[in-house]
């Protein structure tokens, strides 16, 4: 992974604060888990949203997903 991007944790935390503002804390991470699982299932894997080429992008978004699972409210 690029120096620049987020820990799985910091990913997972954005997320959440984001759609928390407008949904509530219960909705925001249920969002976030539909987010997430969606983007393992349709990313095209070998390359990230950013366009970067990243053999470890779909296992990213995977801890992504256990760190919202694992948010505590």
């Amino acid at each position: 992974m690029s120096n620049n991007k987020q820990i799985p944790k910091e990913k997972a935390e954005e997320l959440l604060d984001k759609m928390t503002m407008e949904i509530g804390k219960f909705n925001a991470k249920q969002c976030a888990l539909i987010a997430v699982d969606e983007l393992i299932r349709i990313a095209p894997w070998g390359g990230d949203i950013d366009g970067e080429i990243e053999d470890d992008s779909k296992e990213y978004y995977i801890e992504v997903k256990q760190e919202i699972e694992n948010y505590k409210q």
